[in-house]
């Protein structure tokens, strides 16, 4: 069977209870798996704020026992922002050396103040461009908040100075848009990518913080081989993502 001309349910910004906002602490990693394995989500991306708990993630790869590709990720606050900090998100292969990209990632952003010097998880702000290109350095793929998701890079507004150029600057820096709403899409399509002359896969993702209360606003299709490489062929090929209820392709009757 060519997997990779299936379409399957992906949800690429999930949160655990490794996340310091997580609703409840008391869940348990197996709770996480029958969810999503009973929404029938086959991709996951696990990506808690400014930290990628290696232990966790090695932990859901067990218990998924293969029902679900499990990709390691991690959620940044940078420090370009509008009336909000812009949210991005670093994605790795599942095969990658986690404790490697972790060490990495810890010790060469903002990060590194969480431990020397006690600040909180929402208290550091890693610099946007220098984070996205270690991330890409590290073999990761950047997804990032756009349309009118929370701390969405819309926020950059054009009537501050150069906010349209360092829009541009960060849609040719990233990878994938993560949006708010599907209807986001439209705009996108007809006046912005038809201006910078890049095309950028659009995603729309659970963000879930409460395993309890799992839901998307829509289905977030992907047709490619259920894994990282799989991910990284939306890069060249948009078309590889529908965001709708049903599955593509669907026959009726």
């Amino acid at each position: 069977m060519n997997r990779g001309s299936e379409w399957n349910k992906w949800d690429l910004h999930f949160h655990t209870q490794s996340s310091y906002d997580y609703k409840d602490k008391t869940v348990t990693n197996i709770q996480l798996i029958e969810k999503l394995v009973e929404k029938d989500v086959k991709v996951v991306a696990i990506t808690d704020h400014h930290i990628i708990d290696v232990e966790r993630i090695q932990d859901l790869k067990v218990l998924s026992s293969e029902r679900i590709t499990i990709l390691p990720g991690i959620e940044f606050l940078s420090d370009s922002r509008g009336k909000q900090p812009i949210h991005f998100i670093g994605i790795f292969s599942e095969n990658s050396d986690l404790n490697y990209i972790w060490g990495q990632i810890e010790n060469r952003t903002e990060i590194r103040k969480i431990k020397g010097e006690g600040k909180k998880e929402n208290e550091v702000y890693c610099n946007l461009f220098e984070t996205i290109n270690l991330i890409h350095e590290l073999g990761g793929i950047v997804s990032i908040h756009a349309g009118d998701k929370h701390s969405s890079i819309e926020n950059i507004t054009h009537s501050l100075p150069h906010g349209e150029a360092q829009k541009t600057d960060i849609a040719f820096a990233v990878d994938i848009y993560e949006l708010g709403n599907s209807s986001d899409q439209d705009g996108y399509r007809k006046f912005v990518f038809p201006s910078i002359k890049k095309n950028i896969p659009m995603i729309l993702c659970s963000d879930n913080h409460d395993i309890k209360k799992y839901d998307i606003k829509e289905n977030c299709w992907i047709k490619a081989i259920p894994s990282f490489e799989g991910l990284r062929q939306i890069i060249y090929e948009p078309d590889r993502v529908k965001i709708q209820e049903d599955k593509p392709d669907k026959k009726i009757g």
